[in-house]
């Protein structure tokens, strides 16, 4: 009875922390380049959750709830500003941060009165030979940059400057930090993107999230939260009743 009130409770752990992913897509789902989030949940074998029963967790160790990024690419959005660009492919844009050097698949940019390319945010976006700046801004209009399909900036037909894109081993280990950007785990090395991925210029990449798979994945959850949490309060009534009667 009571390894049943555990199970059924241990059941209601890896739903709440769904709830809370699939809560924090849907909140992003109009944000540019987001990444959406899902919770792998593993069974621990006998051994394991021993291990850990012993260290203090209890049966409900027996579940593990892992989150980790979907890096699927989102579909695309043309905004015919010059300065918008997107992905297709592999790949992540490098921009400088106070904290360092954060990547990201967001390329709404914008530009600074100092003729740098920027974040909306205001960081710097890298080129590859360092922060990317228009000299003589002033001078020009934003219809007069063009971005090659390779990175190269152009600012009246003359080359300015080469986009950053680079990329990271598969599958992906990186943290999301907040406003879209990654950081890399375990102090792996970022290279330059494969050839194969094409900067398209005018465009911005959407978040990779379904609306509607999200919302049915909601509402099953919610079911089965609401299944164990009603089976732990019969098997709780239950153990009431045996402990009375064990009492008389």
């Amino acid at each position: 009875m009571i390894k049943g009130l555990f199970s059924s409770a241990s059941g209601m752990q890896p739903h709440g922390i769904k709830l809370e992913v699939i809560a924090n897509n849907l909140a992003n789902i109009d944000t540019t380049g987001f990444k959406k989030d899902n919770v792998f949940i593993q069974v621990l074998n006998q051994e394991q959750s021993l291990l850990r029963s012993n260290a203090g967790s209890g049966e409900l160790a027996s579940l593990d709830a892992r989150e980790y990024t979907d890096f699927t690419q989102g579909s695309f959005r043309t905004t015919n500003n010059p300065l918008d660009i997107a992905l297709l492919g592999d790949g992540f844009f490098s921009v400088e941060t106070p904290q360092g050097v954060r990547y990201t698949r967001n390329g709404n940019f914008t530009l600074a009165q100092d003729g740098t390319i920027q974040t909306q945010d205001g960081f710097p976006l890298m080129g590859s030979t360092g922060t990317l700046r228009i000299d003589n801004w002033s001078k020009i209009s934003t219809g007069d940059i063009s971005i090659s399909a390779h990175g190269e900036m152009l600012v009246d037909h003359v080359a300015v400057g080469r986009v950053s894109i680079v990329d990271f081993p598969k599958p992906y280990n990186l943290e999301k930090v907040g406003n879209s950007f990654f950081i890399p785990k375990d102090g792996i090395a970022a290279t330059q993107a494969d050839n194969a991925t094409v900067v398209k210029q005018g465009m911005l990449e959407e978040s990779n999230i379904d609306a509607i798979e999200e919302m049915v994945n909601m509402i099953d959850l919610n079911r089965s939260y609401e299944t164990d949490q009603h089976m732990t309060t019969i098997q709780d009534g239950t153990l009431d009743k045996a402990m009375e009667i064990g009492r008389v």
